[in-house]
């Protein structure tokens, strides 16, 4: 069997987490050359380009099959890509089944990188759609949520959203300049910026004490969005609470989990369950470019 590499690249924050999880989830990885956050492992099984999306890790925002390594390369505006010190370029995949090339500069190389692009996949260069957060946006949540729905294609306008954990206001200041009904749950204080906004309602509360009285006042929320910086467990049980009660018009929700140690990767899967169980049948976990020690887990119910 040839030599194959299989090439990770993830955010530099999260690196150690990505690394457990390859550990624990495809042993016959091995770990090879790495520079900065690109990781590369050898394959003891023999992958090709359209079998390495069984290979998607969640705290890897690209993943793609090595091709070759060479001294010179003319890049191409369709390919993606990366020199480590500016922000990745390249027009974003079109088509489910496009072949992408990624070509990642390392010091006077460019090693070439293929992967097939998919409706799981973001389309653009290494994941990164080179989001700029506004001055007068209260906190980084603000480019959580909307690279979040981004890669969910989800309209907002005329929307009502749910959004646990919502102090300072980050992200409700993005979902009520796309057009989104929000209530915020909370009971430290919101941003004036947020405040002054007509579709936002501040729920000054935690949200263990949060019941269906307060829920009726949202009537049509069809979405949740959760950034509480609280223990994992309590964070998923919490929004599937609130999705028990919301009941049938809830459609999409957008969790972040905290996993401030490597080894919490393994309870992974058991949250991808538990939402399943729930009644959500599109639940994916994925790595976005703001994510620090932790990742989305996007539930859908259709």
């Amino acid at each position: 069997m040839e030599n194959i590499f299989i090439l990770f690249y993830t955010n530099s924050e999260n690196i150690k987490h990505l690394k457990e999880e390859i550990k624990l989830r495809y042993p016959f990885l091995r770990p090879s050359f790495s520079y900065q956050n690109l990781l590369s492992f050898k394959s003891d099984k023999n992958f090709k380009l359209d079998s390495i999306f069984q290979i998607n890790p969640v705290f890897a925002r690209r993943v793609s099959l090595f091709i070759e390594k060479t001294t010179s390369y003319e890049v191409l505006p369709t390919d993606h890509f990366v020199d480590f010190e500016n922000h990745p370029t390249g027009k974003p995949a079109t088509e489910v089944g496009q072949k992408v090339r990624t070509i990642y500069k390392i010091k006077e190389n460019y090693w070439i990188t293929e992967h097939i692009h998919s409706n799981k996949l973001s389309p653009f260069p290494v994941s990164d759609p080179c989001l700029i957060q506004p001055e007068e946006a209260p906190s980084r949540a603000y480019l959580k949520i909307a690279e979040a729905t981004m890669r969910t294609g989800e309209s907002l306008k005329n929307k009502t959203v749910l959004e646990l954990g919502s102090s300072p206001g980050g992200a409700s200041y993005f979902l009520t300049t796309e057009g989104a009904k929000v209530y915020g749950v909370d009971p430290a204080e919101m941003d004036s910026s947020v405040l002054e906004s007509p579709l936002f309602t501040h729920i000054h509360k935690s949200v263990q004490t949060v019941n269906k009285r307060d829920i009726r006042l949202g009537k049509g929320i069809s979405i949740i969005a959760n950034d509480m910086n609280l223990p994992f467990e309590q964070s998923l049980n919490e929004t599937l609470r609130m999705a028990e009660m919301i009941g049938d018009d809830l459609e999409t929700v957008y969790l972040t989990i905290k996993l401030p140690k490597p080894f919490m990767v393994k309870f992974i899967k058991g949250h991808i369950d538990k939402a399943r169980k729930a009644g959500f049948k599109k639940v994916q976990g994925m790595s976005l470019v703001s994510h620090r020690n932790e990742y989305l887990l996007l539930m859908r119910r259709k």
